[in-house]
């Protein structure tokens, strides 16, 4: 895949990236029947489901993942595809023997019925990840992006189908559920017919023993200051705010972040290449590509902020309002990802994956201290939302100074796994 010619890698990142549009689409296509259907209360209670399901899922696997499409032959990519394996069984079974011990504890019983989901949902989504990453290594980008629309379709077409039988909240949480387990059967039609013995399994641990010691606090932070607004929402506030919040935000963020990742793809193709010859030139394209975007960025996320609180609910319903609000609140925390975002795999290319950490770790300590405030402040739910959406720009621009010390300092290669890890199909939008 090394060889591959940039233009040809975008073509692949690509069709990724339109099969999770089109699974988006289906999503967002539902969402004005699934609000007259469910209540605010249902999306209350699943958008905290998910948001703890979504966690346990990308860390089930210890971020092996990540490194299936690195070694040069398939018996040790295969090695690491089973040790991941093994990893996201382990911990979903750590997973369901800890709901059924602690059932009646003040962190499950907010879930209600939903928390028995979250076992099978972590494996799912483990096993999602892991076979989405062994389809890109074998170059089955097509195989790929149907995967992301059977994910999509799947869980519309089931909370839909679910919505007459009144379940809330459990009916809402079976979608996702669904559709990861469809996707992963529609990427799992053609197994590899190559073995790893348990020596090399050993081996390969070892030598990735990186994305367990590093990546997986990254992504935990990460996706924990991406993921607390809904639960801790649904602790302050109740179920009917969490599920307005949680409607808000998957109509703006959700949306926004395929934008963000086609973006990143095309400035780590080109910016990848950069850094290994033209570190000056790097430097002067990310800067390009910061000012560009937030000349186009700034002025639509206005116009979004003007319009959500009337467009809201006349799409969704009456009852829907404070989702217009809450999204007015979240735009300019998009517009700081969509200007950041993009140039973020700066630090996987100048290989300063610690300092990452650091950022994530620091932007989850601002989304934590924005809670705390609030709730010391007794500020209601939309203050809250608003200090949220503060916290995450100061995460970006914290990002930002971050990005551009590096360009400005990168005098080096990238490392040979930053290199090759020129498309994450993980990161393109999940339900």
């Amino acid at each position: 895949m090394n060889g591959d010619r940039p233009n040809g890698l975008l073509r692949r990142a690509a069709t990724v990236a339109s099969g999770a549009a089109l699974g988006q689409v289906a999503l967002l296509a539902a969402a004005p029947i699934l609000t007259r259907w469910y209540s605010p209360e249902a999306f209350g209670l699943f958008g905290a489901f998910f948001a703890t399901a979504a966690i346990l899922g990308l860390v089930a696997t210890l971020r092996l993942e990540l490194a299936i499409p690195l070694p040069s032959s398939d018996e040790d990519a295969v090695a690491v595809a089973r040790l991941a394996d093994v990893s996201v069984v382990a911990i979903a079974m750590l997973i369901l023997a800890v709901v059924a011990a602690a059932n009646d504890s003040f962190l499950i019983t907010p879930l209600g019925v939903t928390a028995w989901l979250l076992a099978p949902s972590a494996l799912a989504i483990g096993a999602f990840n892991i076979r989405t990453h062994l389809a890109v290594r074998h170059d089955q980008f097509a195989t790929a992006g149907r995967a992301r629309v059977a994910l999509g379709v799947g869980t519309a077409i089931t909370q839909l189908a679910l919505a007459p039988l009144g379940l809330g909240g459990l009916g809402l949480a079976l979608g996702p559920l669904i559709g990861y387990v469809a996707a992963s059967l529609l990427l799992s039609t053609s197994p590899s017919t190559t073995q790893a013995s348990g020596s090399t399994m050993k081996e390969q641990l070892r030598r990735y023993r990186r994305f367990p010691l590093f990546s997986v606090w990254s992504a935990l932070f990460n996706r924990g200051a991406l993921e607390l607004p809904t639960i801790a929402l649904l602790a302050l506030f109740g179920q009917a705010s969490a599920g307005a919040f949680y409607l808000a935000y998957r109509i703006t963020v959700l949306p926004a972040n395929l934008l963000t990742d086609s973006l990143h793809q095309a400035f780590l193709h080109r910016g990848g290449a950069l850094a290994r010859t033209d570190a000056a030139e790097l430097a002067s394209l990310t800067r390009r590509t910061v000012a560009g975007l937030a000349a186009a960025a700034i002025p639509a996320c206005g116009l979004g902020m003007f319009l959500a609180p009337s467009l809201v609910p006349l799409v969704f319903g009456a009852e829907w309002d404070a989702a217009g609000d809450y999204a007015r609140a979240l735009l300019p925390a998009i517009g700081a990802s969509i200007v950041v975002a993009p140039v973020a795999s700066v630090m996987w290319i100048t290989d300063r994956q610690r300092t990452e950490l650091v950022r994530n770790i620091a932007r989850f300590v601002l989304v934590l201290a924005a809670f705390a405030l609030a709730e010391a402040k007794s500020w209601g739910p939309l203050q809250t939302v608003w200090a949220y959406s503060g916290a995450m720009v100061a995460g970006q621009l914290l990002l930002l100074v971050f990005v551009l010390h590096a360009v400005s300092r990168q005098d080096g290669p990238a490392t040979d796994d930053s290199a090759n890890a020129s498309i994450d199909p993980q990161a393109i939008g999940q339900p």
